[in-house]
């Protein structure tokens, strides 16, 4: 009996359950069953029977005895559990919540009753549970793409579990490529991910293996040999020379040492391209003559110099990429080169090559069939030139040029052993 005051024994139950005491007149406290092991519920609905200020006798104040319950929440590996564990519960009796927390880098996969509840809430409860939380460790996905002028050798994509390595793969350029780097700004080619908390997606860039080298090469065109155009204004820039091929040349003896066979075309424009760390020095060889030109060669300039290629590379400076090639300077003169050989490809020797300009600017073929035909200036307009021998006519019959902008080689004729009047 709990009476307000220490709790106290009242008396035991008889082999048949019944019970009886006596307490004197005016009595007051609560009265309960109780059994280690056990818990009992009066038949009132409470877990007592209560008596206030005892004046007669009672009957039928009965107990009887409540089932009781143990919910147990285990944690498998990876995981913990948030919430009361274990309960103790009456039967039919709600449990309390619990929630199954997983590790960093693992999921809750169910409970080892099939459950997946989480938080869960036993509901009801008619008998003991034990349950475990499963945890499952995250698997993460390693996807490694190759952008375009390459390829990925190794496993792609991977399924590796939280923190574990990745195996290696490699970014493979193909021919005439290279490897920039990955997507993610990494340069390493194997590459191995560590310790991996994310999925990852990267994808290999690659470059071209060549770039180019371009500009432009033109002339200043001066009309006279003093080097000046007309009406003594300054020289100026912007006719392009065509022609011309870009070498390389050793710039302490002024020598090609690599003809790279490139040449201007009609606007002065040349380009080609070199792999990667290519250097050289640049200069401009005129086939018409074997002169080697560097830019502003007359003007205290140099040459060009790559030093170590790893961009395209415009020829550029503080000056107009211009050679010194001054209209009317002794050696500047364009030329007009050719051959003239008969039906079996053997050369004719004297052969007049005439000019409508005049004797002045005509030529004979010498023992190999060549001629050279050199004029004074740049821009001279509606030249033709024609072949002649007696009885025997020519293919072409003659060539003609507009304006004298550039050297024309290979202006080559066949002699045909035909009368002209046939």
């Amino acid at each position: 009996a709990n009476s307000g005051k220490a709790r106290q024994l009242l008396t035991t139950t008889n082999p048949d359950g019944t019970y009886s005491f006596s307490k004197e007149y005016g009595w007051s406290a609560k009265v309960y069953a109780e059994q280690p092991g056990h818990q009992f519920q009066a038949t009132n609905g409470l877990m007592y029977w209560e008596y206030s200020e005892l004046s007669q006798n009672y009957q039928n104040k009965d107990y009887f005895a409540v089932d009781t319950f143990t919910l147990t929440y285990l944690a498998g590996p990876g995981g913990s559990i948030s919430g009361p564990t274990p309960q103790i519960i009456n039967y039919g009796q709600d449990g309390k919540p619990v929630t199954a927390v997983p590790d960093t880098g693992y999921h809750f996969v169910n409970w080892s009753d099939g459950s997946v509840m989480n938080p869960r809430v036993d509901l009801d409860v008619t008998a003991d549970i034990t349950v475990t939380a499963n945890f499952g460790i995250d698997t993460l996905i390693l996807t490694y793409l190759a952008g375009p002028g390459g390829s990925i050798s190794g496993p792609t994509p991977q399924i590796i579990n939280y923190g574990q390595d990745g195996k290696p793969v490699t970014a493979v350029p193909d021919k005439g490529h290279r490897f920039v780097n990955w997507s993610d700004g990494s340069v390493k080619n194997p590459r191995i991910d560590f310790d991996v908390t994310a999925d990852i997606t990267v994808i290999a860039n690659f470059g071209s293996n060549e770039f180019k080298v371009y500009g432009n090469v033109e002339f200043m065109p001066l009309w006279d040999k003093t080097g000046f155009i007309k009406n003594d204004a300054k020289p100026i820039y912007g006719e392009p020379f065509i022609g011309v091929e870009i070498v390389v040349v050793d710039p302490d003896t002024n020598q090609v040492i690599e003809h790279l066979g490139v040449y201007t075309d009609e606007q002065g424009y040349f380009e080609f391209y070199k792999p990667l760390h290519w250097g050289g020095t640049l200069a401009i060889y005129r086939p018409a003559t074997g002169q080697v030109f560097g830019y502003h060669t007359l003007l205290g300039g140099g040459y060009p110099v790559i030093e170590d290629l790893t961009e395209d590379f415009l020829v550029s400076g503080p000056l107009p990429q211009t050679p010194s090639w001054i209209t009317g300077y002794p050696g500047m003169e364009p030329h007009i080169k050719g051959k003239v050989v008969d039906l079996n490809g053997n050369p004719v020797e004297g052969v007049l090559i005439s000019s409508v300009y005049g004797p002045a600017y005509s030529d004979i073929t010498d023992e190999d069939g060549e001629y050279d035909i050199v004029y004074p200036i740049f821009g001279i307009n509606d030249v033709v030139h024609t072949p002649e021998s007696e009885g025997f006519i020519f293919s072409p019959k003659d060539y003609s040029y507009l304006i004298l902008d550039r050297d024309f080689l290979d202006q080559d004729f066949v002699m045909i052993s035909e009368q002209k009047n046939e």
